[in-house]
């Protein structure tokens, strides 16, 4: 399976229209203000809060991204919903002509053997390219660790986008020399994850030229733009996606910052 996946992968804002849908001309907008910096994109994660698409917004965002990719690949996430519509979500994508998946690693807790098979087969039944999307607390013990690691190595899993704010994680991986590249997900800790192959940040929304400067020239001067451009730009609230997306409305390049609504009782990917 192909691994020359590094560089800059953008977790895309998701735009929508006055009355609620996918706004398809934002979204071009955006993927053409990155494209010359980016390796990929990956819509749905929590910058594009993923976890509040309902099944046909999560579709029609899908189908525009991949309308206008034109070559960058594309791995969208499926967050916070039930093992039904995991799978259901799953096929619609292969269907729309995705490049993969993105997939949370479930909570590795205390028995993470059992956690790691349990996901593993649960891939294997998935059956395409996948992105880990790590956003936990770092690993609790040298066996969660080793579980993490193993998962890296499945063939099925290409990258991993590391955003648990621990860089010892990101670095372990890379010290272990795990067949998935390595992302950085954090805008402050890059400098301290010097291994990695690629970034996966909320800013390559907004400045992707200055994150694909960090990653090809690290630097502390680098690094100290990058954390307070963020910081203006409020992207380390708990709410960063809002006004991320007032940015890009100022800039022209979304038609409207609206966020998407939350859904209706949503339910845990794992569970089921």
């Amino acid at each position: 399976m192909e691994r020359k996946l590094d560089g800059i992968w953008v977790p895309a804002a998701t735009p929508l229209r006055a009355d609620g849908r996918i706004c398809e001309e934002s979204l071009r907008r955006l993927i053409e203000s990155t494209r010359s910096h980016a390796a990929g994109l990956l819509p749905a994660l929590s910058s594009g809060e993923g976890w509040k698409l309902d099944r046909q917004t999560w579709v029609d965002l899908v189908a525009a991204v991949v309308k206008h990719a034109d070559g960058l690949p594309v791995f969208p996430g499926i967050v916070d919903v039930s093992r039904e519509e995991l799978f259901w979500r799953a096929g619609a994508a292969s269907a729309l002509g995705v490049s993969g998946l993105t997939i949370p690693v479930p909570e590795l807790g205390s028995d993470p053997e059992k956690a790691r098979d349990d996901f593993a087969e649960l891939l294997r039944l998935i059956d395409m390219p996948i992105t880990l999307y790590f956003e936990q607390s770092p690993p609790a013990s040298n066996s969660a660790m080793q579980a993490l690691i193993d998962l890296c190595n499945l063939d099925q899993v290409v990258l991993i986008k590391e955003s648990c704010r621990e860089p010892r994680v990101a670095n372990r991986l890379v010290d272990a020399k795990v067949s998935a590249t390595v992302l950085q997900g954090w805008e402050d800790l890059c400098l301290q994850s010097p291994g990695v192959a690629g970034y996966a940040l909320a800013l390559a929304n907004l400045e992707p030229e200055l994150c694909r400067s960090m990653l090809v020239e690290p630097s502390e001067e680098k690094q100290e733009r990058m954390t307070t451009v963020s910081q203006e730009h409020r992207l380390f609230d708990d709410d960063w996606f809002r006004p991320m997306k007032a940015v890009l409305k100022e800039r022209g390049i979304f038609l409207d910052a609206r966020p998407v609504p939350e859904r209706v009782e949503p339910a845990k990917a794992m569970e089921g």
